[in-house]
């Protein structure tokens, strides 16, 4: 039986269809344009401009910022983050990035600080994202904020596990007695940065945490750091052994005895004695560490040591800190012995060099030979120079003189013109060309290249100015010449950590631009160079197999150069006849031009530096292409590389004869008492390796030879010493140390220049302990007591004979 409706239940339905169809139009009409209205959430930056690791800069150096992006979209984003100086509107210094979705970032940019404003505090920075769309950058806002700036200084760091304690009181009361701010800045293993360029502004690095937490990438950083000349200090009492193997390799020889605690002892150093007395106890480690250098011992054990790493300086010491300060927590002399590691060493500093000065000459030579050369110049002057001289004699002879003066001004005018018409047409045919010279340090136990390198690109004026990009493609920082950029905005762009791209370079039309490189190249088949000793001197071989494209080699030490001899193909030979005069880096007697740039090379670096630091081969390579760097222009290349890479000596068979030639032995003073005479060390600066001028006492001079290790225990036969000396109307007596006497030989009188003495029988030195000999001289009082002249060494070496262990 079928129900019956309602009479009104039409209407009803009608009314609610009704409604149904007017809500339907209101959303069509405005929630959904509404939401079509509304974009994607876009990425943003979300912690802008942090100072990474330390917390200031230092103009003139690289740096590190660090920025946290997101992306809260559901879909990736690639992005480029770009960060600027304020005041430096030429050059950005970008990051590409890829965000997955719903992702955030720690972004970590290197910048280059310039100076503009020498009084202001601070440096303005800018970050921005850009965002690639329909083919056009879409720029966020900037986010803009201050770095502070630090004034140029010696500066210090600490890495602890706390921050207030007696490691932190150790540094302030070192920077008080260096004259410095007690200031340092505190990092964490969170803060450590994970590229070297963030220690810029960083000098030295105090360790004092049991575990330091670094992940690989910021472990090499620090490595790197180090290698390029920083110092870094490490309380081993207060760390464990395994992170300083792992960051320093094959230089960590060190292995621990035991642990003892102290109460009464006595640092022993360098003419030094300090005997502590302590309340309480303070913790020692015992160890050996043959391969460092000893400056303080307790009982025997090292108690602070140091060594070279690449061109940094390792601190290692085993005492507690308590132990280094007095009753009073004041500096001992013990502790003022290490102030080395805060201080600017102001002869060490001037005894140094920058390798990019010091090749800048060379690579502008390259560039400038190209487009005009010398012989051209010469040859226009040498002509209008006959000329003239052709004209005086003739209008002489004439009566005619007075017309010289025109005659001669003309042709200075025809000789400019001539000269500015070849320069021209010598420009115009010349290609566009990349010059570069770098200095390629190997180190002498990790497996690493330190690259510094000037490059130079000239753009002939057939090729109209335009942009270039160059690539460094094996990681790195480089800085080209901003002054040719005009308006153009440089980009600095970083796609990997090992991949840099200079994007919109300006190219102007017939100039140079200069560009300066430095990295540091992981290589772990990186050259090594063997040598072994005979009874003539010293063999070796190159590491390259093709021996035609090296040039000039040179045995460099810190104690004098030797000139090698090639054989037809990698060996080569150096002895006793091939040591070089002070001054000379190339034995050729006539050099050609290129001979000549790269001698002034090496008197940049070689004369009166303390590069290098140890025994190297020294030698010029040309090469295809520079190093971790290409241009994407097509160019005419003229690439060289200076190559330095540390002497390995190789430990002769027993009973062979061998000679050790003068500049493989190293000098330095001999500090100590002898006979109630002391050797004054001041006299002789291993850094600079220069002697004091015009002395006017009478005088003890003992020098210490250092045997190379692997021909220890040395029976030494015969000695050669040569010095250059002049003391006018003063005796002098050649002098040697063996068991604590001195044995006299050798005398003569008014000494003028060159003087040879031959060591031989119970003359000859005899080996120390140290593995060193100690031979020296002693000058005399001026004969005239009335008028006293005053004396100087000029130089000097000691040669070694003797019969191999």
């Amino acid at each position: 039986m079928r129900r019956a409706e309602p009479a009104n239940s039409k209407p009803r339905v009608v009314s609610r269809l009704l409604c149904r169809i007017l809500i339907g139009c209101f959303v069509i009409l405005n929630v959904v344009p509404w939401a079509a209205g509304q974009e994607a959430p876009t990425p943003s930056i979300q912690i802008a401009n942090r100072a990474s690791g330390l917390k200031y800069y230092e103009t003139g150096q690289w740096g590190v910022v660090c920025n946290l992006v997101d992306n809260p979209r559901s879909s990736e984003a690639q992005l480029l983050l770009a960060v600027g100086f304020q005041h430096e509107g030429k050059m950005e210094f970008c990051n590409r990035l890829w965000l997955p979705p719903q992702s955030r970032r720690l972004i970590y940019t290197p910048l280059f600080a310039t100076d503009a404003d020498k009084q202001a505090r601070t440096l303005g920075v800018e970050s921005r994202l850009i965002e690639m769309i329909d083919g056009r950058e879409r720029a966020a806002p900037p986010r803009r904020g201050t770095l502070l700036k630090h004034e140029a200084g010696f500066n210090s760091a600490i890495l602890a596990d706390s921050e207030a304690d007696e490691a932190g009181e150790l540094l302030m009361l070192l920077r008080q007695s260096a004259s410095l701010n007690t200031t340092s800045a505190t990092l964490s293993p969170a803060d450590a940065p994970p590229m070297a360029a963030a220690y810029g502004a960083l000098n030295a690095l105090l360790i004092a945490r049991h575990t330091l937490d670094l992940d690989p990438l910021r472990l090499d950083a620090l490595r790197q750091w180090l290698l390029n000349g920083g110092r870094v200090w490490i309380m081993l009492d207060r760390s464990d052994l395994k992170w300083p193997a792992a960051l320093l390799g094959e230089d960590w020889d060190v292995a621990v005895v035991d642990q003892v605690e102290l109460t009464d002892f006595t640092l022993d150093g360098v003419n030094l004695q300090r005997a502590q007395h302590l309340d309480y106890p303070v913790k020692f480690l015992r160890i050996l560490a043959p391969g460092f250098t000893v400056t303080h011992r307790i009982n025997g054990y090292p108690a602070a040591m140091q060594k070279q790493i690449g061109q940094g300086q390792l601190l290692i010491t085993t005492l507690e800190a308590r132990g280094w300060l007095d009753e009073q927590h004041g500096i001992t002399d013990a502790l003022q012995g290490l102030d080395w590691f805060v201080r600017r060493d102001t002869e060490r500093s001037r005894g140094t060099v920058d390798p990019q000065q010091a090749i800048k000459g060379y690579v502008r030579e390259q560039i400038a030979y190209q487009i005009l050369g010398r012989t051209p110049v010469l040859s226009v002057l040498t002509a209008l120079a006959m000329v003239i001289l052709s004209m005086g004699f003739w209008l002489s002879r004439s009566g005619k003189l007075e017309y010289l003066g025109a005659i001669s001004a003309g042709g200075a005018v025809m000789a400019s013109l001539v000269l500015v018409w070849t320069g021209m047409a010598k420009q115009s045919s010349t290609p566009t060309t990349l010059a570069s010279t770098q200095l390629v340090q190997v180190s002498a136990r990790q497996p690493y290249e330190q690259i510094s390198g000037l490059a130079s690109i000239y753009t002939a004026p057939a090729d109209s100015s335009r942009a270039g990009i160059i690539e460094l493609n094996q990681g790195g920082v480089a800085m080209p010449d901003l002054a040719a950029q005009g308006t153009g905005l440089l980009r600095m762009v970083w796609t990997d950590p090992d991949h840099v791209r200079f994007e919109n370079l300006q190219m102007p039309s017939g100039a140079a631009i200069s560009m300066r490189v430095n990295n540091t190249i992981a290589q772990p088949a990186a050259p090594r160079v063997l040598i072994r000793f005979d009874e003539k001197g010293v063999t070796g071989q190159l590491p390259w197999d093709d021996a035609s494209s090296t040039l000039d080699p040179l045995i460099a030490t810190p104690t004098g150069n030797m000139a090698i001899r090639m054989d037809n193909g990698q060996r080569f030979t150096a002895g006793e006849q091939d040591i070089l005069e002070p001054g000379q880096f190339i034995a050729s007697a006539m050099l050609n031009q290129e001979q000549m740039a790269r001698q002034e090379v090496y008197r940049q670096l070689l004369s009166g530096t303390s590069f290098p630091d140890q025994p190297s081969l020294l030698v010029w390579r040309r090469t295809d292409s520079l190093q971790g760097v290409s241009y994407t222009v097509e160019t005419v290349n003229r690439h060289e590389s200076l190559w330095v890479i540390p002497l390995r000596y190789e430990k002769p068979t027993s009973g062979r004869r061998v000679t050790i030639p003068a500049p493989l032995l190293a000098m330095s003073s001999y500090r100590g008492e002898v006979a109630d005479e002391t050797s004054p060390a001041h006299i002789y600066n291993a850094d600079t390796r220069q002697w004091v001028a015009d002395l006017h006492e009478p005088t003890l001079v003992l020098m210490r030879f250092e045997v190379p290790p692997a021909l220890l225990p040395l029976d030494i036969e015969s000695a050669k010493l040569t010095l250059d000396l002049r003391a006018p109307g003063r005796g002098y007596e050649i002098v040697t140390l063996d068991a604590g006497q001195l044995h006299r030989s050798h005398a003569g009188d008014n000494p003028l220049g060159r003087v040879v003495v031959e060591l031989k029988g119970d003359e000859a030195p005899r080996l120390q302990s140290d593995g060193s000999v100690i031979v020296g001289i002693q000058v005399g009082a001026f004969s005239n007591t009335s008028k006293s002249r005053g004396w100087t060494i000029e130089q000097m070496s000691l040669s070694v004979s003797g019969v191999a262990p």
